[in-house]
């Protein structure tokens, strides 16, 4: 059976990749919308300090708790992890 190649416009334009691709842009457009809601919020209530505060709540847990989860992922038990996420 021979390949067929398919050009990314025609990828992100028609079929089930297509609904993933637009979800995902969809979905981080609010996020970015969220964040920079945040952060104009955090300006007006407190200044350069609520702005520290609400970047440091988005960062802190991906950087702290993804080294921890990596490690925590790797020594544990597969299906186990899995069911408990």
């Amino acid at each position: 059976m021979a390949s067929r190649q398919v050009g990314t416009f025609r990828l992100i334009t028609r079929g089930p990749f297509s609904r993933l691709f637009w979800a995902g842009v969809i979905s981080s457009t609010g996020d970015w919308a969220a964040l920079f809601a945040q952060i104009s919020v955090a300006d007006t209530i407190a200044g350069s300090k609520g702005i520290l505060v609400v970047l440091g709540a988005r960062l802190l847990p991906g950087l702290a708790g993804g080294a921890i989860g990596g490690v925590l992922a790797d020594r544990s038990h597969r299906k186990r992890a899995i069911v408990a996420g």
